[in-house]
């Protein structure tokens, strides 16, 4: 559409409605006067005939209102709409309705400044004076429609209006198609409004060509106040270019002079916000695009729902792209909502509800179900600071985020120390998330920094949040070595918490002698605590590997009252049951950590050293100082949750709510084992085994599945059996993240003998 002119594509329609009327006519000998389009009955004002450096007002007269609250002009034309121009309608005093539907391709000829539309490119001259007079009027449209409004003109602020202040707009459909030529505040309703209030409108948008501040009903909002509205269509920005501060319902928001925020309550976007892969190429960068606002200067958002596609670089967002103070609270990303970028360009600051939470900002009861994949093939590539719910979170606080197991999370960094990707944070520098749950796959390539909740927590603290993903990286580059690899962090850094929290998923860490550091809480530790925690989840990796922290690297870290009873697995002897030590590292006071026998070693010789039994039980560990089964601590058991071992309190024990992570069926006394010695073919024994496994497996909800296998003299004979049950279970549609871990036999496991280990969302 962009290389035909507006004047072109109408005097082609005229042409085919006329050679479609004069075909009718030759055939039917319908009467000449019989063809004239109705619209036209309609008696046209007199804008043609007006000076349009001071043209007059035609609307009211005829019992068409007075533009009182109970007399308002009934607008039922594209004429009339244009009229509106003409009009003080800088009054706030004027009411305007919409009578029936308008379709500005065909209802008029005319435009309020007198040229008529047929022999101009500019298409609709939006209402209202930037720079001048803005609209302050009443305008309801009465639920009515208004389609094929095309814009095409040059100059800042288009849209149906191009400037409001302290308008009402009300229960009105629009379908706008604006070619920006390059220039910025852009939105199908307004392109620059101010204080104004907007209710009940929706609007499918096709906008083009847009620099910055577009969005899909407001280009740019001081004060504006927006409900139970919403956006579909696309909007595609600047080919080749820079742009900034693109969302689907507003391009930027921000409070008013009065220091009112602009607020959306009841809110949703469907839009296609800046397809790079499809639409563009060549040495462009894309900031500040959210799927409901790009920059939220002090905003408010509640109850607003994203189902569309937003691609940038920087500060890309579900919800908002870049956000300096406000909130966002009981907002959801659908399942098939896209946020990402084009293969080669480079990506910081991305997150499933907000990219940069810059500052002031309070996220809460959020939830992301989207697809969030920054993985591309290319080395060259490289994302920085991702996560489920915020990519860069400073100052801020996220509570009650959840990132569902439909979610994709996936990202690639380049190795350098700056990467951060975590299920709902990528870094967090003195803020605080909180009753927050990761359910997701974490994926990640050369990342330094990733963790089933936060990548990298910086004077920061995570309390009551647990991950029950599958934690996931690859050192697919030897020449970048990847690590920092945590269950609930990546890089636990200076003056950050972690508090009753939990891990429930498997961290594992593939790679060269380069990949290091992971742990069932936090990949790395330095000069931080973590405070009753725990992990039941499996921890897998080169060197460095420990039941809580993978290596502590500094004086001053803190191990409290935390436990771990997953598998560790490593490809070296370099591991511990609570935490690798660094040299120049030791813990700061007593720890309380407890291990179980025969979970590993240990690095701190203060810890407890208990049995499975000892520990399910708790006297030794309140004798020692933990907060357990008593009113008000912060440890309970049950022999019906969490296999029977200590659990946080705030954590639901009920029969309404899904299994926690554990064994596929409490009712077996382990993993479901079955031995089928050297071979590595699948007796009808072992067959029958895996289809029952395979029945339960998709009765319920799980979200990965621990396949171990182990050997005696031939590891290459182990790993083809695993991939005879891997295969198995896969063709029979268990569609879970697997797990395979190729373990030597020992004095509790023969050779040729496979678990497997169901764990639930």
């Amino acid at each position: 559409m962009k290389g035909i002119t507006m004047n072109e594509k109408r005097n082609a329609k005229l042409r085919d409605a006329l050679l479609k009327a004069l075909a009718v006519a030759a055939f039917t000998a319908i009467p000449a006067t019989a063809l004239a389009p109705v619209a036209s009955a309609q008696v046209f004002l007199d804008d043609v005939n007006d000076d349009y450096t001071s043209p007059s007002c035609d609307l009211g007269g005829d019992g068409r209102g007075d533009g009182s609250v109970s007399d308002p002009y009934k607008i039922s034309t594209v004429e009339d709409l244009a009229e509106i121009g003409d009009c003080d309608y800088n009054d706030s005093g004027l009411y305007y309705v919409l009578t029936n539907d308008i379709d500005a391709s065909t209802n008029g000829n005319y435009n309020n400044d007198g040229t008529d539309w047929n022999t101009a490119n500019s298409g609709w001259v939006p209402i209202g004076d930037y720079h001048d007079n803005n609209f302050q009027g009443n305008f309801d449209g009465k639920g009515h429609t208004i389609s094929n409004l095309d814009i095409w003109n040059n100059t800042d602020s288009q849209g149906l209006f191009q400037s409001a202040w302290y308008a009402t707009i009300k229960n009105l459909n629009i379908e706008v198609e604006v070619d920006a030529n390059g220039y910025s505040n852009i939105g199908a309703l307004v392109g620059n409004d101010y204080a104004s209030s907007i209710t009940n409108v929706h609007a499918v948008v096709d906008i083009y060509d847009n620099d910055d501040n577009t969005g899909g009903l407001v280009g740019e909002s001081y004060g504006t106040r927006i409900t139970n509205s919403s956006t579909s269509g696309s909007i595609v920005a600047q080919d080749d270019d820079y742009s900034d501060n693109t969302g689907g319902l507003v391009g930027y928001a921000s409070n008013g002079s009065d220091g009112v925020a602009t607020k959306l309550a009841h809110v949703s976007s469907s839009v296609d916000i800046n397809d790079l892969a499809a639409n563009h190429s060549g040495d462009i960068e894309y900031e500040e695009v959210g799927g409901i606002v790009g920059n939220g200067d002090s905003v408010i958002i509640s109850d607003a729902t994203f189902s569309g596609t937003a691609m940038g670089n920087n500060d890309l967002g579900g919800i908002v792209g870049y956000f300096n103070e406000g909130s966002v609270t009981d907002s959801v990303v659908t399942d098939g909502a896209a946020i990402g970028t084009a293969e080669d360009y480079y990506a910081s600051n991305i997150g499933g509800i907000v990219g940069d939470a810059d500052g002031g900002i309070s996220i809460t009861n959020v939830t992301f179900n989207g697809d969030l994949q920054l993985d591309k093939a290319s080395t060259s590539y490289e994302s920085d600071y991702i996560g489920g719910i915020v990519g860069y979170l400073d100052y801020s606080t996220v509570a009650g985020a959840t990132v569902s197991s439909k979610a994709t999370l996936a990202a690639r960094g380049n190795g350098d120390g700056s990467n951060d990707f975590g299920g709902i944070v990528g870094y967090a520098y003195a803020s605080n998330v909180s009753t927050s749950v990761n359910n997701a796959t974490v994926n990640a390539a050369d990342v330094w920094a990733v963790g089933g909740l936060v990548g990298e927590s910086d004077n920061s603290s995570i309390d009551k949040s647990v991950n029950r993903g599958f934690v996931h990286a690859t050192d697919d580059d030897s020449s970048f070595g990847s690590g920092n690899v945590g269950g609930l962090v990546g890089f636990l850094d200076y003056r950050s918490v972690v508090s009753d929290s939990t891990n429930k998923g498997n961290v594992t860490l593939d790679g060269s002698e380069d990949a290091w550091n992971v742990g069932g809480i936090a990949g790395e530790q330095d000069w931080a605590q973590i405070i009753d925690s725990y992990n039941t989840g499996n921890i897998t990796g080169v060197y460095s590997v420990a039941g809580i922290t993978g290596l502590v690297t500094d004086e001053g870290a803190t191990i409290e009252n935390t436990y771990s009873v997953g598998k560790l697995v490593a490809w070296n002897d370099n591991i511990d049951a609570i935490a690798n030590l660094d040299s120049e590292a030791y813990f700061d006071g007593t720890t309380n950590a407890a291990i179980i026998s025969a979970t590993g070693q240990t690095n701190y010789t203060d810890a407890l050293l208990l049995t499975a039994a000892q520990v399910k039980a708790g006297t030794e560990l309140a004798r020692a100082g933990w907060s357990i089964n008593e009113d008000g601590s912060t440890w309970k058991t049950s022999v019906d949750f969490n296999r029977g071992f200590p659990y946080l309190a705030w954590e639901t024990v009920s029969s309404d709510v899904a299994p926690e992570v554990g064994l596929l069926d409490q009712n077996w006394t382990g993993a479901v084992v079955y031995a089928g010695g050297k071979r590595f073919r699948l007796n009808v024994d072992e067959k029958n085994i895996l289809n029952s496994i395979v029945r339960t497996i998709k009765d319920n909800p799980f979200a990965s599945v621990d396949l171990d296998v182990y050997y005696g003299k031939k590891a290459k004979l182990a790993g083809k059996r695993a991939a005879n049950v891997k295969r198995w279970l896969v063709y029979r549609g268990v569609a879970q993240n697997i797990s395979v871990h190729i373990m030597q036999a020992d004095d509790l496991h023969v050779a040729g003998q496979v678990d497997i280990t169901a764990y639930a969302n």
